[in-house]
């Protein structure tokens, strides 16, 4: 029972943290794409992808060392903290090398703000490692904290430069800045993480090789991961334009409505994890929590594919209304990948990684092939469709080869029913979709 108790508690705690960075996407989506062009939303988004890109790759995935070791070897998180945030700061640096290569077409322009780049990689990234190091020392509290301040910071400092000064996307990148900023001072501040950091504490090579041992096979893993969420991106700005790239960043921001569930559990549900490998009794535990947690998303997912055209109405202003058609596919490739994290941490918290590697490449090249043969066919809604098949290959990866570390009990007749439901209703929801039109 303690462990129950202990994973309700974390989520709580990750619901208040998770709710105050998502208030943020939903009031800021009116306000960027009412004030921001498609191309310019287009960058906007680009800009996330390749951060998103190069962190795991540029500090090669050490913050969830970091995280990993400090909660099963309290004694030393001074070493794991240390070596994990010279490594995140060396990226930065690393990052200041590869600048000329943004001037390359398939970022879209991200080029003429190289400058702007290098300051959110670097908040960005500093911001995740210290949250990771939060949630290894358990200081969950502190991690409410940041993302209530740094969500303030940001709602405040975008309706000022975008909506006030009308700063376009330069007053996009100083909210974005601002926001990450404030974060990471919460955490050096008020969480004094900073007392850990020692660069004499960075000599211990037995440490610095069991830590890459644990993360280096999570490089290719975040690499290809990335490649499944993100690479349709630069398909889409190489083959329909930068602008096509706007239209499909504001209807992927819909299906971000069921982070509210997934990021929070998923936080908690890693950290549950982790305590739990080694228990006796874990089979009876992984089943029970991802019985009631896919309950829940098949349940959010079909609502939310049912009232994606009223939800887009809200969320999306101007031009980008039109893409709430895209909306329903997209939310089935979410539900997929929300599925394939709670499979995922199953391989992390039982240290056994190289087979994430081997998912997330399968995913990745069918994401590649997909997208190269269905965008050109189908337009955006090709990368849709690219998105969804290949996180359902690592989805049915998973599931099956997760039975070799932990023996979850489902009904594969079920599954496959769910299924099924999903899909007729995303047919149906589109092919009635002028109805929601004319209705609302």
């Amino acid at each position: 029972m303690k462990k129950y108790i202990e994973l309700f508690k974390n989520i709580g705690l990750f619901a208040i943290s998770n709710f105050a960075i998502k208030i943020v996407t939903f009031l800021l989506i009116p306000l960027y794409t009412y004030y921001l062009s498609t191309v310019e939303y287009g960058i906007t988004d680009m800009l996330s992808t390749v951060v998103y890109l190069l962190i795991p790759i540029l500090t090669i995935s050490l913050s969830d060392a970091t995280l990993r070791f400090c909660i099963e070897d309290p004694s030393n998180k001074n070493t794991y903290i240390s070596i994990g945030f010279f490594v995140t700061i060396a990226s930065i640096f690393i990052v200041c090398l590869t600048l000329p290569l943004l001037d390359l077409s398939i970022f879209g322009g991200l080029g003429e703000y190289k400058a702007w780049f290098v300051l959110c990689y670097a908040v960005i990234s500093l911001q995740l490692f210290f949250s990771n190091v939060a949630r290894g020392i358990n200081q969950v509290s502190l991690i409410v904290i940041s993302s209530v301040i740094s969500s303030a910071v940001n709602i405040a400092s975008a309706c000022l430069f975008i909506a006030f000064f009308r700063a376009g996307i330069s007053g996009f990148f100083i909210s974005l800045f601002l926001g990450n900023l404030t974060g990471v001072l919460v955490y050096l501040i008020k969480g004094k993480q900073y007392r850990f950091i020692k660069l004499s504490s960075c000599r211990n090579r037995s440490i610095i090789k069991t830590m890459c041992q644990y993360s280096l096979p999570l490089v290719p893993n975040a690499l290809f991961w990335w490649i499944t969420q993100s690479l349709n991106r630069f398909f889409i700005s190489a083959l329909l334009g930068i602008s096509a790239v706007g239209f499909f960043a504001a209807a992927s921001r819909v299906p971000s409505i069921m982070r509210l569930v997934t990021g929070v559990f998923e936080q908690a549900w890693n950290l549950s994890a982790f305590q739990e490998a080694k228990s006796k009794d874990k089979n009876q535990f992984y089943t029970t929590i991802f019985r009631v947690y896919n309950s829940s998303l098949l349940m959010i997912t079909s609502l939310l594919i049912i009232f994606s055209y009223p939800i887009s109405t809200f969320l999306l202003k101007k031009s980008f209304i039109s893409a709430w058609v895209y909306i329903p596919i997209l939310l089935l490739s979410f539900y997929y990948s929300s599925v394939n994290s709670f499979f995922g941490s199953i391989y992390t918290a039982s240290l056994k990684t190289k087979f994430l590697f081997v998912t997330t490449f399968a995913g990745a090249a069918v994401c590649l092939l997909t997208n190269a043969l269905l965008i050109p066919l189908f337009g955006l809604q090709g990368a849709c469709v690219a998105s969804c098949l290949s996180n359902f290959v690592v989805c049915l990866m998973r599931m099956f080869d997760s039975r070799r570390i932990v023996k979850i009990s489902y009904n594969i007749f079920t599954v496959f029913l769910s299924q099924l439901f999903l899909i007729l209703l995303i047919v149906v929801h589109l092919q009635v979709g002028n109805i929601f039109v004319d209705f609302f």
